[in-house]
């Protein structure tokens, strides 16, 4: 029977949760501040966090019918999230005011950890 366990990541921030990839653009995007937008896959419903993209990266799959291939694909670099700060760079990529903002959850921080290399690397 195959198993149907969900990849799990430990993060500095969060502890062990969902791993999730994101292309680099939008890790790039929370260190500094600047928003880029965020497109997830459909073909893959029963995840909640599917894979995401920039509108950068959006716009060279376009160019290839949907395909990660070529620039497409050279350009994407996916970056690991676990599932705390990938919701964040949600949020905030898709226009939440995230320096004025009131936290939604007391247990809500401004730090987002990136998994590379398995090295986690904090941004606050």
């Amino acid at each position: 029977m195959a198993s149907t366990t969900t990849p799990t990541v430990r993060c500095s921030t969060h502890g062990e949760q969902q791993e999730n990839f994101v292309c680099q653009h939008i890790v790039e995007g929370l260190v500094s501040k600047g928003r880029v937008g965020f497109f997830w896959t459909t073909f893959d419903p029963g995840n909640s966090r599917p894979s995401a993209w920039c509108a950068a990266c959006e716009a060279r799959v376009k160019e290839t019918d949907g395909e990660w291939v070529g620039e497409a694909e050279a350009h994407l670099r996916p970056k690991i999230l676990c599932g705390a700060c990938y919701d964040h760079a949600k949020r905030f990529h898709m226009g939440e005011d995230w320096q004025n903002k009131k936290r939604l959850f007391p247990w809500e921080t401004d730090e987002v950890s990136v998994q590379e290399e398995g090295v986690a690397i904090s941004f606050v």
